[in-house]
């Protein structure tokens, strides 16, 4: 079977093509973590303006009831946002609670945090990442 100038030139071509795809992709991921970062220094400004959060539907009593300040609300959301983009990056997918002993097993161990937890996920979008820390919250709970 004889290959012609032409099926190679085919080839590369769908080579390059794919290629082009690909850093095409990639350079829209890098944008979308870019606005995210911008987004997390975003909410960092609601511990300067926590009257902001009504915007998304929280309440001063909510926060007072949380047994946490706006400031502490402002924090964990900013945080949690930033773990989210770190998981969105390492492992997309995975909804497996924290390992015990963890970072963020730590944080979602402490009792406050739990308290918080439905405000700072009222924030969120649902994810596989506000999923693992609903899943490390029912661990925690059962143990």
């Amino acid at each position: 079977m004889e290959i012609s100038l032409s099926h190679v030139a085919i080839f590369i071509s769908l080579i390059s093509i794919a290629i082009t795809l690909w850093f095409n992709f990639r350079k829209l991921e890098v944008q979308n973590m870019s606005n995210l970062s911008h987004m997390i220094a975003q909410e960092r400004i609601l511990a300067d303006i926590p009257s902001a959060f009504r915007f998304h539907g929280i309440t001063d009593d909510q926060i007072k009831n949380a047994g946490i300040t706006a400031e502490e609300l402002s924090y964990l959301v900013s945080s949690i946002t930033a773990g989210g983009v770190y998981h969105r990056t390492h492992s997309p997918n995975c909804t497996k609670s924290f390992d015990k002993g963890s970072y963020r097993y730590n944080m979602i161990n402490s009792e406050e945090f739990r308290k918080a937890w439905p405000l700072v996920k009222q924030m969120m979008n649902k994810t596989s990442f506000t999923k693992k820390i609903d899943n490390t919250i029912k661990l925690i709970k059962n143990t």
